[in-house]
């Protein structure tokens, strides 16, 4: 009798431990799903990291623009700075930012510059000095403006070469919680923004379709036409170094000669900004 009745309270007790296992393991796969679920599902977070300045919205399938913008600097940066020598490590820190499909024109670009002839030059390098970024809500794109330059680094100190006023559009999304640009246009002159456009119907016809001709094989630096490259006035060179140490195909122009200012034709043209009034202005379109 005893023995029955022990036999049965250990039976129970099995039984009941069975139960509260099978409880556990349903609650611990239930949090484990919900932890899933936060992951995966577009769950906004709103933060202030340190790289940046502004309170940012980002979630995995989608952020604000003051997240995006510093990524969009930064590639922005390091592509106009592309050169033979960094050309490999630009490439390989900038491809996961974008999509396969700007990429498949843009990275082989990247690696070209190793052999472009308008490249061979001693201790030459490019950068881009970023005057300002504007943000056009109606299309989710960056206009990066500023003057992109082409240098050597002589006599102890960096030396620009020539110099170009450029724009990069840039528009980025998010994809499984990585930031990548969807849109990625280089070219000559100041922001073409809807804004710009409207209020120049007609330049904005005629620059964009010049740019069709030339943007698809101009993706890390902007096509510029020779008379619109501007000599930096602080670059001298003699006869005898210019045969060893000036970029080939790049700079033919003797020491005598002064860059020229931005001309009214330049300003008309969108390739140069108006000189400033002395009131900064908002934005680009404040200018124009």
């Amino acid at each position: 009798m005893e023995f029955n009745k022990a036999k049965a309270r250990i039976k129970q007790h099995a039984k009941d431990l069975f139960s509260k296992a099978s409880i556990n393991t349903v609650l611990a796969l239930s949090l484990l799903g919900m932890v899933i679920y936060q992951l995966t599902v577009n769950k906004e977070t709103i933060l202030v990291p340190p790289h940046l300045s502004e309170e940012a919205v980002v979630s995995r399938n989608h952020a604000s623009k003051e997240y995006y913008q510093p990524f969009v600097q930064m590639v922005v940066g390091s592509i106009s700075a592309a050169t033979p020598e960094n050309a490999d490590e630009v490439y390989k820190w900038t491809r996961k930012f974008f999509i396969d499909e700007v990429w498949a024109n843009l990275g082989p670009q990247i690696l070209a510059i190793k052999t472009n002839p308008k490249f061979n030059g001693i201790n030459l390098m490019s950068y881009f000095s970023i005057e300002g970024i504007e943000y056009e809500p109606r299309t989710e794109i960056f206009y990066v403006y500023g003057k992109l330059t082409s240098a050597q680094y002589r006599k102890g100190r960096i030396q620009p070469v020539r110099s170009i006023y450029a724009t990069y559009e840039v528009r980025m999304e998010m994809f499984a919680g990585v930031p990548k640009v969807t849109h990625w246009r280089p070219y000559e002159g100041v922001p073409m923004t809807q804004i710009w456009k409207e209020k120049h119907p007609e330049l904005a016809k005629k620059r964009e379709a010049e740019l069709e001709k030339t943007v698809e094989n101009h993706q890390t630096h902007p096509h510029a036409d020779e008379e619109d490259i501007v000599q930096e006035k602080d670059y001298s060179i003699t006869d005898d170094e210019a045969a060893d140490s000036m970029p080939a195909s790049e700079i033919s122009k003797s020491d005598s000669q002064q860059p020229p200012e931005s001309t009214a034709s330049q300003i008309m043209r969108g390739v140069q900004p108006p000189a400033p009034t002395g009131s900064p202005a908002n934005s680009q379109d404040d200018l124009l």
